[in-house]
């Protein structure tokens, strides 16, 4: 899709109609993702500034697009620094590939240990938990890795499957599906690994139909998913 970003007018508009309709007060998470300028950030943290004291019980997830290792950056000059400055210290959970990981902490990251090392860096203020996909990913693996770190639940390295698919949004589904499980109740790291389980899932589909886009799944069965 095309034209541009979104006029910052519309977007603080849509951001105050959410309190003005009372949204809020039903709301437990805001999910925040591809940005498409830095400004954008700079509103939604002033915005999130405003209305947390408020609503203490709404929590923060923050996908920090930035980029992928095959890419590099692919978001609008400035971004990144405003995502870093702006809305990383203020989120509860984060879920940046590798690449955007290094983007965060500023250096290379070469292993696990590595990731690990960085991820729990990122720890501090109200952030709970930092999953990193792709994690140390390398073209001649055979199984893609995924890493949690968190302040309750310690670490943990999930792995699964490969495959050959090179639709674009899995990303923005894992943050999804990671948020869905954990609204619907199910703790950290079985939310993490169903998150990957819906991801492989839509994957393996798109790859099978030979489509181009995101095969989506209408739902998560649990029972296809041991935990």
């Amino acid at each position: 899709m095309h034209g541009g970003p979104v006029p910052l007018a519309w977007l603080t508009g849509w951001l105050n109609d959410l309190e003005a309709r009372g949204a809020l007060a039903q709301t437990r998470a805001v999910q925040v993702g591809y940005l498409g300028e830095p400004e954008q950030a700079e509103a939604l943290a002033a915005w999130w500034s405003r209305i947390h004291p408020r609503y203490p019980n709404i929590r923060l997830h923050l996908d920090p697009v930035i980029g992928d290792v095959d890419s590099g950056v692919y978001t609008h000059a400035g971004v990144a620094e405003a995502v870093r400055a702006c809305l990383v210290p203020q989120a509860h959970g984060l879920t940046p590939n590798h690449f955007e990981l290094e983007q965060l902490v500023g250096e290379e990251l070469s292993t696990i240990a590595d990731c690990r090392r960085a991820a729990r860096t990122l720890l501090q203020g109200p952030t709970q938990w930092v999953v990193v996909t792709s994690a140390c990913r390398r073209d001649d693996q055979p199984q893609m890795q995924v890493l949690l770190e968190s302040r309750d639940g310690g670490d943990h390295l999930f792995s699964h499957t490969v495959i050959p698919c090179g639709a674009k949004g899995t990303g923005d589904l894992f943050a999804a599906a990671l948020t869905g499980n954990l609204l619907a109740g199910v703790a950290l790291p079985a939310a993490v690994k169903r998150a990957c389980w819906t991801v492989v899932s839509a994957l393996q589909r798109t790859h099978d139909l030979g489509w181009e886009e995101l095969a989506l799944q209408p739902r998560l069965a649990a029972q296809e998913v041991k935990t």
